[in-house]
């Protein structure tokens, strides 16, 4: 039986859905029952649900859901004696499905995303070209390439050549975050190269007050 959530002939629509939107999940392979299980993250109730055998090798079922929020589904594949769950790889985050006994304790559910209500988008947004930068990394504007604020207990890169080494305490955790120090002005001064690349928008990592250099662990959104 194989099921994958980034293809559309096994999943419709792709991504996230608004309340109400019918998503229409099917596998593919010989069974003789196939049934979803769906966990519903806001009410905590699990539901089950039978899909319809379409062809020979195509089992298909639509739900919807009537609030926000996220679902979490498997599907329980029957054939003969034969019993198993179809589920997510282990990340959560979708693609191609793997198989688990029934007695494996713990199972990786796919998940759809349900939003109240669906933005829209600017026409810019939608046929923008982003160039990510991660900040740190990206560029030191300053003419001597020193670093803005720097932070104590730190490590800092004498040289932009230099390759990224962190240095770990015994227990092997980060002891020193390091930085090259890459700025707004580093940014600036690079927008002619980042447009001739075919690029027309920017997606900047995190770059709020934070200890590391990745920012993702901020600290303060205000600052």
């Amino acid at each position: 039986m194989e099921f994958n959530s980034f293809f559309i002939s096994h999943r419709d629509p792709y991504g996230a859905v608004v309340v109400g939107e019918t998503v229409t999940l099917q596998t593919a392979g010989k069974a003789d029952e196939v049934r979803l299980r769906v966990y519903d993250d806001e009410t905590g109730k699990v539901t089950w649900h039978d899909l319809e055998q379409t062809t020979d090798d195509n089992w298909s079922i639509s739900i919807s859901a009537a609030h926000a929020g996220l679902l979490y589904y498997r599907f329980e594949v029957i054939s003969g004696y034969d019993q198993y769950w179809l589920a997510a790889q282990g990340n959560n985050l979708g693609g191609e499905a793997q198989r688990y006994e029934m007695t494996y304790s713990s199972i990786p559910d796919f998940q759809i995303t349900v939003l109240a209500e669906m933005e829209e988008l600017p026409d810019w947004y939608a046929t923008a070209k982003f160039y990510h930068i991660f900040v740190d990394r990206f560029n030191n504007g300053n003419a001597d390439h020193h670093i803005n604020s720097p932070k104590p207990n730190t490590f800092v890169y004498a040289d932009l050549h230099d390759r990224p080494f962190y240095v770990r305490d015994k227990a092997g955790e980060i002891a020193r975050w390091e930085f090259f120090g890459g700025n707004f002005r580093g940014i600036a001064d690079k927008l002619d190269y980042i447009q001739e690349l075919g690029c027309t928008a920017i997606y900047l990592s995190p770059i709020f007050a934070a200890n590391s250099n990745h920012r993702y662990d901020t600290s303060d959104y205000m600052a």
